[in-house]
This record gives C-alpha cells, sequence and structure tokens, in this order.
C-alpha cells in the first residue's frame, strides 16, 4: 500500500535533517501515534521538547533547526522515548528507567543501522547507558556535537585558574578552580561564588590595555 500524500511530505521535510539510512525508522517509530513534529528556531535553553497531547490537540515534538544530522536523530529520539513513556506508562519520572530503557533501545538500534558517525558511535552508547538526561550534562557527547557544527565556543574547563570571562547575560567571572566535577567561580558583579559545568559556554575577558 502506498504513501499518502501527507506521509511523502513528512518523508521529504524530515530527509532533510537527519540520516538518510534512519527516515524508515522513524517513519515507522511515528506511524500511528498522532504526534506533530515541528522545526523551530532555535532555542538557547532546549534542542528539542515533547508535549503531551490532549482531547482537542496531538502531541507535539518540535527540535532546534540549525542542529546537525546526527544530532537531530539523536534528539529526536530523545524525545519520542518520552512520548512512548507517557502512552504506555502515563504521568512518570521524565528521565526514569522506563524512559532510559526506551532512550537507549532507539540509540542502540540506529548505531546498528550505521545512522551516526563511527567516532559517535562509542559516545552516544557511553551516554544512554549512563542515563544521562540531556546531551548538556553529557561534557563528551556535548563537545563532540559541536564539533560536527563547527561552531567555536569556549568552555570554561579551558581556561587557567584566574582568568575572567563573561557569559549569556553579561555577569563577568574569574575561574578559581576544579570542585569535584564542578568549576568554582567568583562573579565580579555580585561578589558571589557560583559552580559551573565543565562544558558551561563563555566567553574570555580580555583586560584592557593602557
Amino acid at each position: 500500500m502506498g504513501e499518502s500524500l501527507h506521509e511523502k511530505a513528512f518523508r521529504e521535510g524530515i530527509s532533510r535533517h537527519i540520516p538518510s539510512v534512519a527516515v524508515d525508522y522513524v517513519i515507522n517509530l511515528l506511524h500511528g501515534r498522532g504526534v506533530e513534529v515541528k522545526v523551530v528556531a532555535d532555542r538557547k535553553t532546549k534542542t528539542g521538547d515533547f508535549r503531551p497531547g490532549t482531547p482537542y490537540q496531538q502531541h507535539r515534538i518540535s527540535l532546534n533547526s540549525s542542529l546537525s544530522e546526527p544530532q537531530f536523530l539523536f534528539i529526536f529520539l530523545h524525545e519520542i522515548a518520552h512520548l512512548v513513556v507517557w502512552e504506555n506508562y502515563g504521568r512518570v519520572k521524565p528521565h526514569g528507567n522506563e524512559w532510559k530503557q526506551q532512550f537507549q533501545k532507539y540509540v542502540e538500534d540506529c548505531v546498528a543501522l550505521g545512522a551516526f558517525p563511527k567516532e559517535l558511535e562509542e559516545p552516544m552508547l557511553k551516554h544512554v547507558r549512563k542515563g544521562y538526561a540531556s546531551t548538556a550534562s553529557d561534557p563528551d557527547l556535548y563537545r563532540r556535537f559541536l564539533q560536527l557544527s563547527n561552531k567555536s565556543v569556549l568552555f570554561v574547563d579551558e581556561l587557567q585558574s584566574g582568568e575572567q570571562f563573561t557569559v549569556g547575560d553579561g555577569r563577568a567571572f574569574q575561574k578559581i578552580g576544579k570542585l569535584r566535577k564542578r568549576i568554582k567561580c567568583y562573579c565580579l558583579n555580585d561578589r558571589k561564588h557560583y559552580l559551573f559545568q565543565p562544558n558551561a559556554e563563555v566567553r574570555r575577558l580580555e583586560s584592557e590595555k593602557n
């Protein structure tokens, strides 16, 4: 039985964002689930999300438009796992065991398909087996995705102790040093100490020269 015009349009649209070898797999995951997939302008705080449907509205998955193909697929699998858990279990912990198992299965399936670059396979498998809730909390995978996007980024753990930097909201800090898994920094604005994730993106604050 052939595809409907709607299905063909979706196939053409999703093919622009994910590796071609994974297109059929993704379409099969979505089949019969009543979900709207939207590609949206980039958001600063997230790369994708899932919103459960209502009696008047379909489930919705949204993903940032600038994601590379491997990251788009990876984030999509993260979100479709939320949808399947919602359908099967209702309201449970967002990143609980049910979600971890579902997400791990989808990623392992796509690795087996050869949908991801070889250099990403091991970091991705490590990510799902450790149960990370987001790529932002996994410094290794997060950096590898950034490398694929060709963005020039400076992370706080690349600075030397004593160097000063600014963050997105304009506040200025001085790096103190590593404290367990985080980076302790001193805010020059409110004179308080803060802990940063090692992969926090920053801008080096160049000292003024006379």
